[in-house]
């Protein structure tokens, strides 16, 4: 496994593999019996899974390949909800904002972007930002990005309800 999430009173594990496929296993504890069992067939990714992210109403899951692209799944439907999102290199981190809106996604090459949740049918805005991770302040007001071996992370203010657009513009900055 490469990844592994599981929320309060849910009852199943959603596992990320090696093997780049996404699964969903039965966490009943009440149930022995049940416990552990694959609840629906895996999804693919396309290469090995290096990220997992669950949205925090649990309606998405976000997964980063070795393949260089983030992607987002369904939990509703089990299945995939979107094109994928490009990178140049394996995605390394993939993380919700608190209120499920936003998702950033980070690459080997110390690229980060910023998407807009679900993505648009047209493609999605992104945000290329230096740095190899990045993470939501707890009251996703703020985004943090930052890479390894470098002593300095940027941080970039996220007003509420913004968009990526919205964002970019407040930052003097433009999009892909």
């Amino acid at each position: 496994l490469t990844g592994a999430w599981c929320g309060p009173q849910d009852q199943r594990v959603i596992t990320a593999g090696e093997d780049g496929t996404l699964r969903q296993w039965a966490a009943d504890l009440a149930n022995p019996g049940e416990h552990g069992r694959p609840i629906e067939g895996p999804l693919r990714h396309g290469a090995a899974i290096r990220s997992l992210a669950v949205s925090p109403l649990r309606r998405f899951a976000a997964t980063g390949g070795a393949d260089g692209a983030a992607r987002l799944w369904s939990l509703n439907e089990w299945q995939p909800w979107a094109r994928s999102m490009p990178h140049g290199s394996t995605v390394t981190t993939v993380a919700f904002s608190l209120r499920g809106d936003h998702l950033v996604t980070g690459d080997s090459d110390g690229v980060v972007r910023l998407w807009d949740v679900p993505l648009e049918q047209e493609g999605p805005k992104s945000l290329p930002l230096p740095g190899s991770d990045a993470r939501f302040s707890p009251d996703a007001s703020r985004l943090l990005a930052y890479a390894y071996g470098k002593e300095q992370p940027l941080l970039f203010e996220l007003p509420a309800g913004a968009t990526v657009a919205g964002a970019l513009a407040g930052w003097g900055l433009k999009a892909e």
